[in-house]
């Protein structure tokens, strides 16, 4: 990969100057020409994602461009796709709580929202997968009510939309609250150790509402987050617990990324009866 500063040209120059446009920053005229102009918009977009702002595309600063631009393109995308599914949920209010960013995992780009109104949260995530016809989009929308949560998922795929509605249980009729606790505790800690085995001062803390929106989908828990020190770096973690209908933890996800500096690592861990899988991944 080519390196490119100050007095380079050609071609590489003109992908660089044409992918800070893209990207909200001027560079000056694509002409093909490392001048100072594109010098100073590479600094701006090196220091923005907190890498050496030393005015120098190396491979870290190609990555970082390349990546930005899949985000803009695929955070584009969410932004028509969740729009049209709030739409068909009758839930089109809801789309001033989209603002955020996708996160890639693997081949799959999510995000998560909620709103609260009127004392209740409606939680929100949303999923796209593949290019073109096997491009996949999946909406769920998750809503507490007194006989249970009110479930409802827009799914996108083969150039059309389907939209399924239920009413699912409460998991506390089921499991009592201290025992969901101590569950959830273990799981949470235990990701944390999975994603970074060095990981101390492990705590996890649930939220007001985190169990009483508990079996929110299907037998599963959001809520809890999970704070730990990693090597001296606060981490926070995400936690959401599935469990079967027999009250079995079936698996277990979770989000760990660097509340500081911005470009340390964070990884996805899953849980299942086959143990703890690690997945680095970078937020854009």
């Amino acid at each position: 990969m080519t390196v490119l500063r100050l007095g380079s040209t050609g071609a590489s120059v003109r992908e660089v100057q044409t992918a800070l446009a893209r990207l909200g920053t001027d560079a000056g005229p694509v002409d093909g020409r490392f001048g100072p102009a594109t010098a100073r918009a590479v600094e701006r977009f090196q220091a923005s994602l907190a890498l050496s702002a030393d005015g120098v595309v190396g491979a870290r600063t190609w990555q970082a461009l390349r990546l930005a631009q899949d985000s803009v393109r695929v955070n584009a995308r969410f932004d028509v796709l969740a729009k049209e599914g709030l739409a068909r949920l009758g839930a089109s209010d809801i789309s001033s709580s989209l603002e955020g960013r996708a996160y890639a995992d693997g081949g799959t780009w999510s995000r998560t929202f909620e709103r609260r109104e009127d004392g209740v949260t409606t939680l929100g995530r949303a999923t796209l997968q593949g290019e073109g016809p096997a491009m996949r989009f999946r909406l769920e929308l998750e809503r507490p009510s007194v006989s249970g949560t009110d479930r409802a998922v827009a799914d996108f795929a083969d150039g059309r939309w389907t939209v399924t509605k239920r009413l699912l249980p409460h998991l506390l009729d089921g499991k009592g609250e201290a025992l969901l606790r101590q569950e959830v505790t273990a799981l949470g800690t235990a990701a944390a150790k999975a994603a970074f085995p060095t990981a101390t001062a492990v705590e996890v803390r649930f939220g007001k509402e985190t169990l009483e929106r508990a079996a929110l989908v299907e037998g599963v828990v959001h809520g809890a987050t999970v704070h730990a020190l990693v090597d001296g770096v606060r981490r926070t973690c995400a936690l959401t617990v599935a469990f079967d209908p027999d009250g079995s933890v079936r698996g277990a996800g979770a989000t760990v990324e660097a509340l500081e500096p911005e470009d340390a690592p964070s990884a996805h861990v899953e849980w299942s009866r086959g143990g703890w899988t690690v997945r680095p991944f970078s937020f854009l």
